[in-house]
């Protein structure tokens, strides 16, 4: 996921999963030639095997966020089928991060605009990368609403530190590690540095 350009009037986020299928297709092209090679026609079955892996990874999304048109457009393609959406600045009531843990244990993200009548991925799929993503997530909320998201963000974020600091002050410390992974969508060891780092900053000020 990258900002693919930026100007006063537009923003344009992009997200793709080509490379991955160039891997496969690239793989099945050098599996198809040794197969053609030897002259046996049974190996090229696990040729066909990766161009369909190849194929599953051909998805891509263009996020256009118009300041203009005070919209969102969405065009999106997963293997061969086209997709578009719009959605009006109106109905966006926040652009959040969404979580997941991959087979590995570790936590994964993914943008999505959270609108009235639900949630909408602006990623293709879950990644790495959280600073990467709270960057992109902050320049969309600047976009939106120049000058009055960054307000609006460290007043929330100086109201749950302070959230956290009374719930230490009261020995909670295991409900205030909750707390931060429910209301920041945080990972248990990213919810536990940051009570450390308030917890430590209290240390400091005492």
């Amino acid at each position: 996921m990258k900002i693919a350009s930026q100007t006063p009037a537009e923003l344009v986020i992009s997200d793709s999963t080509k490379a991955i299928g160039g891997i496969f297709a690239g793989a099945a092209g050098l599996i198809a030639l040794m197969a053609l090679k030897i002259g046996d026609a049974r190996a090229l079955f696990p040729a066909g095997i990766f161009l369909l892996f190849a194929a599953l990874y051909q998805r891509s999304l263009v996020v256009i966020f118009d300041a203009g048109a005070r919209s969102v457009s969405l065009r999106g393609r997963k293997m061969l089928k086209a997709e578009a959406s719009t959605i009006a600045f109106d109905e966006i009531e926040d652009v959040i991060t969404e979580t997941a843990t991959s087979d590995k244990g570790a936590t994964m993200y993914r943008l999505a605009i959270r609108t009235r009548s639900g949630t909408v991925p602006i990623e293709v799929g879950y990644g790495g990368g959280r600073d990467l993503h709270e960057k992109i997530r902050e320049t969309i909320l600047a976009f939106l609403s120049p000058g009055a998201r960054s307000g609006a963000a460290a007043e929330g974020s100086s109201a749950i530190d302070a959230s956290v600091r009374s719930m230490l002050a009261r020995g909670q410390k295991i409900d205030a590690i909750g707390f931060l992974r429910s209301t920041e969508n945080l990972s248990l060891t990213e919810a536990k540095q940051r009570v450390e780092a308030i917890e430590g900053q209290k240390r400091t000020g005492d």
